[in-house]
């Protein structure tokens, strides 16, 4: 099922704000091979973030190293990199939607029932 119809699939389903982010199946291909050939140009908000973890900010800093080392030099096969500011815009939709406190449990006290039911659509 492609990502668009399960949003759609979802948001007739539910009537609720969901929060998708990433790239769509069809541009992994081209965005692979890009990092393959060392044609990527890394946001400077990952970077920035980078920075912190291996600057020990968020503890000893080696031990992350090895999870850093897939975000560059063409290992980035899941596209991380190429997904972080999308990522950061869901986010802060999540933030600000979880502001209404009331609104936020409600909405989410049926997201894993409605998840076990999208879960057995072929």
């Amino acid at each position: 099922m492609s990502q668009t119809c399960l949003a759609a699939l979802v948001l007739t389903l539910c009537r609720r704000p969901v929060f998708f982010f990433g790239h769509i199946t069809p541009d992994v291909p081209k965005l692979r091979r890009a990092h393959h050939f060392g044609e990527v140009q890394y946001p400077a908000e990952l970077l920035e973030v980078v920075d912190a973890i291996r600057s020990g900010m968020f503890g000893e800093a080696g031990v992350f190293e090895p999870l850093l080392g897939t975000l560059f030099e063409g290992k980035d096969h899941y596209l991380v990199s190429d997904d972080f500011l999308s990522y950061l815009q869901a986010q802060k939709m999540v933030d600000e939607a979880y502001v209404d406190q009331p609104s936020w449990v409600e909405k989410t006290s049926a997201d894993p029932l409605l998840a076990l039911r999208l879960s057995n659509i072929p």
